[in-house]
């Protein structure tokens, strides 16, 4: 278990990571109203041997339901801004993690975990993907708006709580929008199918392993392309006098001051270096140098970072993917 902060709370979270060095691919893994059980935590375990570096979430504070009722009881409790803020502090705790790469960072939740995992995809900035495995799901127009990464969902055709009707009413609502959503809809399998602990709800028992394999090879095909993909910059532009506006490819947009670029300049002629134990400290900075503050243009560095090129000439600030879309924060 590690912990971290999450808004005044210092919560609790299990870890699984996978072998080798490097970074990872990472997933929020969010546990259904049971609470964070040992089902949850093998299935931690099985997409961190697939190569994930997975965090499973305790959104009950160490609660663990044994029964429905009181499953229902701590899932009624949950406050929904407390669960906003557990999300958002785990997807920051993966982002601040040596061995994960930042652009591949996403969700995957069961039942109410389902659900959250979709409000991580509408809450969460910069998530990759979301996997939805029979969660509750969105239909409003502004929450569609707010999805930000693509959708996998994952349903029975037998659930009676999240219906193959609202299932489509999603997809279709989403996809109006742009969205990217693909769901799958196994017909004689009901609510919970691909936890083995919970035959004795309203799925048919028969064909529940051959179902639940189906939609483990669904997901981990979907978590294999979230690996492969990239965030690329497709087109940065000038915005008003003192801003530039970057375009990224999955439909977001970042905004940044170009003074506030300028100045917070990470280079070592602008911050200072450290030779040999010894501190140089940074050049004097003319702030009202002819051209200090205006763009001249913007150079790709392979395909995961810009060099600036400014009107005085300077040129050796160099900024990732990664550190741009955080400056737009």
């Amino acid at each position: 278990m590690v912990t971290y902060r999450s808004g005044e709370d210092t919560v609790q979270a299990y870890l699984a990571l996978p072998a080798g060095a490097g970074k990872h691919p990472a997933l929020m893994m969010i546990h259904e109203w049971w609470g964070l059980t040992d089902w949850i935590r093998q299935q931690a375990d099985t997409l961190a041997q697939r190569g994930y570096v997975v965090l499973a979430l305790d959104l009950y504070r160490g609660k663990v339901a044994s029964t429905p009722d009181l499953a229902h009881e701590l899932s009624r409790a949950l406050p929904e801004d407390r669960v906003e803020r557990d999300l958002d502090a785990a997807a920051k705790f993966l982002y601040s993690r040596g061995d994960v790469d930042h652009r591949r960072i996403a969700s995957i939740g069961w039942c109410m975990g389902g659900g959250y995992s979709l409000m991580a995809a509408m809450e969460v900035k910069h998530l990759a993907a979301c996997v939805v495995c029979y969660g509750r799901l969105v239909t409003g127009e502004k929450e569609i708006k707010s999805i930000s990464c693509p959708i996998l969902g994952i349903f029975g055709g037998l659930d009676r709580g999240i219906t193959p009707e609202s299932v489509k009413a999603f997809e279709s609502a989403a996809k109006k929008q742009g969205k990217d959503v693909t769901t799958v809809i196994y017909d004689d399998a009901g609510h919970a199918f691909m936890n083995p602990g919970n035959a004795g709800g309203y799925k048919i028992r028969k064909k529940l392993s051959r179902r639940s394999s189906h939609s483990w090879t669904s997901t981990l095909s979907n978590t294999e392309t979230t690996r492969s993909k990239v965030m690329q910059l497709r087109k940065l532009e000038r915005s008003g006098s003192d801003h530039m506006k970057l375009l990224w490819d999955d439909g977001n947009e970042t905004v940044i001051s170009l003074t506030a670029i300028r100045n917070g300049c990470p280079c070592a002629e602008c911050k200072g270096e450290t030779v040999l134990l010894h501190h140089v400290g940074p050049r004097r900075v003319d702030e009202d140098a002819p051209g200090r503050y205006e763009l001249k243009q913007a150079e790709p560095i392979g395909n995961y970072a810009i060099r600036l090129i400014w009107g005085d000439g300077h040129s050796v600030g160099i900024y990732t993917w990664d550190v741009l879309r955080q400056l737009g924060e």
